[in-house]
C-alpha cells in the first residue's frame, strides 16, 4: 500500500510540474515579441484581413474577392453556395476531434481532449463565409501589402491537403470542414497556425501562443 501511495504522489507530483511548467512558458513565450518593430501597410495598395478569435480559437480572414487573389477559383469553392452578403472567408486549422465533436465547449470530454492534445487525432481546415467583419475585442484589423498578403493566402492555401474538392459539412451552410496537413497536438494547437502565418510576414506576434491572448494582444499592440 505504501508503495502504490508514493507512486500515486509522485505521479501527480509530475503532472503539477509539467502543468506549472506549461503555462509558465506560455506566459514568458506569450510576452516575448517576434517582429515588434511591424508597421500597418500605409500604401494605397495595401489589403485589409482580419485576425479573428471566438474567445478559444483564432481564424484568418480575407476578402473573397481581391485583384491579388480570388478564392472562388480554388476547388473549395464548389462546397458553397455563397450568398452576396457574403464578402470575406474565414480560414482555420486545428484539431478534428476539437472540430468535429465539440460544436459548443460543452461538448468537450476528456477523451476528445486528451486526442486531440496527445497528437493522436489528426486536422483539418475550418473554412467560413462571412460577412465583412467589424473590428472590435475579439477581431484584429490588419492592413497588409501586396507581398505580406499574397504570403499569407500562399501559407493557408498550403495547409490544405490536396485535392480539397472532397469536404465535411460544418455547423452551419456557410462553413465546411477539409483535411490538413500539420499534426495537432499540445505544443502546435489551432492559435500557433495563424501566429506561424502572421510572423512568417513580418506581423507582430509572439514567440508562442498556444492560446488566443498574447496573439491578439501582440495584434492590437
Amino acid at each position: 500500500m505504501n508503495i502504490l501511495l508514493k507512486l500515486v504522489k509522485t505521479g501527480v507530483s509530475v503532472v503539477l510540474f509539467g502543468l506549472i511548467a506549461y503555462f509558465g512558458a506560455v506566459l514568458v513565450f506569450g510576452l516575448i515579441p517576434r517582429n515588434a518593430q511591424f508597421q500597418p501597410y500605409s500604401g494605397s495598395d495595401g489589403v485589409e484581413i482580419f485576425v479573428r478569435s471566438n474567445g478559444v480559437h483564432t481564424d484568418l480572414v480575407f476578402p473573397i474577392q481581391h485583384p491579388l487573389f480570388d478564392w472562388r477559383t480554388q476547388p473549395l469553392w464548389a462546397a458553397f453556395q455563397p450568398d452576396p452578403s457574403h464578402t470575406h472567408i474565414s480560414i482555420g486549422w486545428g484539431s478534428s476531434e476539437l472540430y468535429l465533436n465539440t460544436p459548443t465547449w460543452a461538448d468537450l470530454t476528456p477523451q476528445t481532449a486528451f486526442i486531440s492534445l496527445s497528437g493522436l487525432g489528426y486536422s483539418l481546415m475550418h473554412v467560413e463565409l462571412l460577412p465583412t467583419p467589424m473590428p472590435d475585442v475579439s477581431t484584429i484589423r490588419l492592413r497588409l501589402s501586396p507581398s505580406q498578403y499574397h504570403q499569407l493566402v500562399v501559407y493557408s492555401l498550403d495547409s490544405f491537403v490536396i485535392p480539397t474538392s472532397s469536404a465535411i459539412d460544418g455547423y452551419t451552410p456557410n462553413d465546411v470542414f477539409f483535411a490538413a496537413n500539420g499534426w495537432y497536438h499540445l505544443f502546435n494547437p489551432c492559435n500557433e497556425w495563424t501566429r506561424r502565418g502572421l510572423t512568417h510576414i513580418g506581423v507582430r506576434t509572439s514567440v508562442w501562443s498556444p492560446f488566443d491572448f498574447f496573439l491578439l494582444w501582440h495584434l492590437r499592440a
